[in-house]
């Protein structure tokens, strides 16, 4: 009798962790393919990424030396993949987007999209470089906080300006 009772338990917890074990497997080869991804296109433009990041959809990284900014961002269309030649860029600035929405008469902000916003340096026209859009995943990873931390790292990187050693 006890032994009918253990193949119930050890069906039960196997129908329930091997499903997640799985789930945790496909999530990791998701986030490998996104990741050669951008290596491979970092590579087609001689590009060396002082720094990367990934989170949700989203890789993104910044050559310091070659003042290039590179973002694939995977969506149901097909991989999205930017370059920003940061030698054109002035500044960045955090664009968010909200809707309010009431809920058992509270107001609440949802966000709806988030975007960095690139003003040239020249010409004065703006490129957007959008991070997160609710119509693509509804899952939120600290976008805002993704955002914030890359546009400091994008205005330090404008700030910053290789010399090149000349010789005496």
């Amino acid at each position: 009798m006890k032994i009918d009772i253990w193949i119930v338990d050890l069906a039960v917890i196997a129908s329930v962790v091997i499903p997640y074990i799985l789930l945790i497997i496909a999530g990791f080869n998701e986030t490998k393919t996104r990741q050669k991804k951008f290596l491979q296109e970092a590579g087609k433009n001689q590009m060396v990424p002082s720094e990367t990041d990934h989170w949700n959809l989203n890789t993104i990284g910044i050559d310091r030396n070659l003042q290039k900014l590179l973002f694939v961002q995977q969506s149901p269309k097909g991989d999205r993949i930017e370059y920003y030649d940061l030698k054109n860029i002035r500044k960045s600035t955090i664009v968010s987007t909200t809707k309010s929405i009431r809920i058992n008469d509270k107001v609440e902000e949802v966000l709806q999209r988030i975007d960095l916003e690139f003003e040239g340096s020249f010409s004065g026209e703006k490129q957007l470089l959008n991070l997160y859009d609710c119509d693509l995943t509804y899952s939120q990873d600290y976008e805002l906080a993704h955002a914030q931390k890359w546009n400091e790292i994008i205005n330090a990187a404008l700030s910053y300006k290789p010399t090149m050693n000349s010789a005496a």
